[in-house]
């Protein structure tokens, strides 16, 4: 909240105020959310919200509202991330990931672990480790859903560090299961990444034609935070790769 508004709720409501909070931070999700289906949140949609989300966060970890602040952590890692707050988000993620190791919930702390590993990464940080443990926690919660999202960030650290066959295998899997599954968001990450692995390799054609996929299925679906990623991508290859500015032009103004 605001910090005049949180002073005022406090003098009226006393030691209620975090409830007031936490029940912001369920608005934000339920009202942006809703919005976004199933993927993350852009941080554009939250841009004058942080400070709000940002204490509203803060009440349900310390009212130990746990789904709440994981729900709160799927929606809007993203933008909590790219506005600077990603410690803040470390210390959020470390709590619920001693709360599900308490619980023995596998589910949630395979969620938590690919969560940090990612942030590891966007930091500069190693976070090969946390994939790693992501994978064989999440094959103990014997959730697909999970086990796809953990083999494309291990998938993404193997080829980050140049072990490409490796990489190339794990994010086979990962799109293997993604298809299972049917879940059109994940289809296109693995897909973005398995197209950057045979570009690493130099398999130019297949990593074309892995990447346009992917670009198409994000078109048909809408999401737009993909696709940009994905025209990029497609246009750095036409530039560097095949030498065909005029192509590559074209990718990257449609991203």
């Amino acid at each position: 909240l605001h910090p005049l508004l949180r002073d005022s709720a406090r003098q009226m409501l006393g030691n209620a105020a975090d409830e007031v909070n936490a029940r912001m931070c369920r608005h934000y999700i339920q009202l942006i959310t809703s919005e976004s289906a199933s993927r993350a949140v852009s941080p554009a949609i939250v841009a004058d919200e942080i400070s709000n989300l940002h204490a509203a966060l803060h009440a349900a970890r310390h009212n130990q509202q746990y789904k709440t602040l994981l729900d709160a952590i799927r929606a809007f890692f993203l933008p909590l991330f790219e506005y600077g707050v990603w410690q803040k988000i470390e210390e959020h993620i470390l709590a619920l990931q001693t709360h599900a190791e308490q619980a023995a919930n596998f589910d949630t702390m395979a969620e938590l672990l690919t969560l940090r590993s990612k942030l590891h990464w966007w930091r500069g940080h190693d976070g090969s480790p946390l994939a790693q443990q992501a994978v064989k926690v999440a094959h103990r919660a014997e959730e697909p859903h999970l086990i796809a999202d953990a083999l494309r960030e291990l998938g993404a650290w193997l080829n980050r560090t140049n072990r490409l066959t490796e990489a190339e295998t794990m994010l086979r899997h990962s799109l293997s299961l993604a298809e299972m599954i049917d879940d059109q968001p994940k289809i296109i990450s693995a897909l973005n990444n398995l197209g950057n692995s045979l570009l690493n390799q130099n398999r130019i054609d297949e990593a074309q034609a892995v990447l346009q996929r992917g670009l198409q299925l994000a078109e048909q679906i809408g999401y737009y935070r993909a696709y940009v990623i994905l025209a990029g991508n497609l246009g750095t290859l036409y530039a560097e790769k095949l030498g065909d500015w005029e192509t590559a032009v074209r990718y990257f103004e449609q991203g």
